[in-house]
């Protein structure tokens, strides 16, 4: 009988330390597949993606400097002429709405509140002359 009790001690054993690695297993596994882990995996990939990205543009961007340095040359001067198009307008001949020869469109609102268009006479009468 003690050869039985030896062997069931010996299986019982070999059962805990299967149970043991098949749960870690388990673990392990339930990790890879929570929405936590995955998140954190995303996360990862994006910001190496990311200072990538950073690195190539800045090497783009040594690599070009003159080219980089006259577009936003170009664009804060097209930026400055869009800010200061009514005071430039002003200066070269009073261009304003309405002074191209067609009509002059006005809004107004009627009774029940809706906006309406209407075409100005005076300005009409005034480019006839």
């Amino acid at each position: 009988m003690s050869d039985l009790k030896r062997q069931l001690s010996e299986d019982r054993a070999m059962r805990n330390t299967a149970r043991s690695i098949i749960f870690g297993q388990f673990l392990r596994v339930r990790e890879a597949v929570s929405g936590k882990r995955i998140g954190t995996e995303l996360a990862d990939k994006v910001v190496d993606d990311a200072l990538d990205l950073a690195d190539r543009a800045g090497s783009a961007a040594r690599a070009n400097r003159g080219l980089i340095t006259a577009i936003a040359g170009v664009a804060g001067a097209a930026a400055a002429l869009w800010l200061a198009r009514k005071s430039i307008a002003a200066m070269v001949g009073g261009a304003t709405k309405g002074d191209d020869g067609g009509p002059q469109i006005t809004e107004s609102s009627d009774e029940a509140g809706a906006s309406v268009q209407e075409a100005n006479p005076k300005a009409d009468d005034y480019h006839d002359q």
